[in-house]
């Protein structure tokens, strides 16, 4: 098997340094914020090649993410350096996928690897619309997709059981400039009634003291400010360090779903 960090050659590639307000109390990079670097790279990766953000707005187009899996390593700690690289591994006529990695610049070791789906949105008429022969002739495919869907996902996850429940409300703050709730915002609440169902069910599945370690996230609807929200959340025990979580986020009056999410989760060492 390849290694989890390989990459093609021609990759877009970047380097940071975490800061303070990008870690989480427990000292480390989360979910959101990983999800976070790789949003920034990919816009970062477009506009290298003369698509930046105006130059969707003119042709009123939008990348809009379907999916994301994303595996997540040594978790990194305020000043820690990083390295990050993204690439296209695979165009379909109104779609592509893009691969990420992000590594420890000093030891190498892994932070992230994710591959996302994405769509490419027409703003105007609000569907979507076939890619660009000027994004498809700049931004070619270089391959090398490695999947991350991890074999419990494929069904083995928790469906049985009363969830927990999570109530919110969609605040301005959390929009982003297509006028609706950043898709690294969900993974926000994701974390939030995660917490919240293991305070919960702590009797149930042992321990609060968790990080996640893979995550599937489908974005099916998308939400407005002012949206009231319902999650539901299932867990269950994976293993003696683990716990596997089921997650539907939907509109409280209609029920509409808008996220679908998959999680596993590993205890931290006291």
């Amino acid at each position: 098997m390849r290694d989890i960090l390989s990459m093609p050659d021609e990759v877009f590639s970047d380097q940071l340094r975490v800061r303070s307000y990008e870690v989480a109390r427990n000292g480390m990079v989360g979910l959101s914020t990983a999800l976070r670097f790789c949003e920034a790279l990919a816009t970062d990766a477009s506009t290298a090649l003369g698509f930046d953000p105006s130059w969707y707005q003119r042709h009123h187009t939008a990348w809009v993410v379907r999916e994301m899996d994303i595996l997540l390593g040594r978790l990194p700690h305020i000043g820690e350096e990083l390295r990050l690289a993204t690439w296209v591994a695979e165009y379909r006529r109104v779609q592509a996928q893009r691969d990420y990695a992000i590594w420890h610049a000093t030891t190498g070791a892994m932070v992230a690897r994710a591959s996302a789906r994405w769509a490419y949105f027409d703003t105007a008429r609000g569907q979507l619309t076939r890619i660009s022969d000027d994004l498809l002739d700049a931004m070619q495919s270089a391959g090398h997709a490695l999947s991350l869907r991890c074999a419990t996902r494929q069904g083995n996850y928790p469906t049985s059981g009363v969830p927990a429940v999570f109530t919110l409300q969609a605040r301005e703050y959390e929009v982003d400039t297509q006028q609706h709730i950043n898709n690294c915002v969900y993974a926000d609440w994701l974390s939030e009634a995660f917490y919240h169902a293991m305070q919960t069910r702590q009797p149930k599945v042992g321990g609060t003291n968790l990080r996640p370690r893979f995550y599937h996230i489908e974005y099916i609807h998308e939400v407005m400010a002012g949206d009231k929200l319902r999650i539901e959340t299932q867990v269950a025990p994976r293993g003696e360090r683990g716990v596997i979580s089921r997650q539907v986020i939907e509109l409280a009056e209609s029920g509409t779903p808008v996220v679908r999410a998959y999680g596993e989760h590993l205890r931290m060492d006291p």
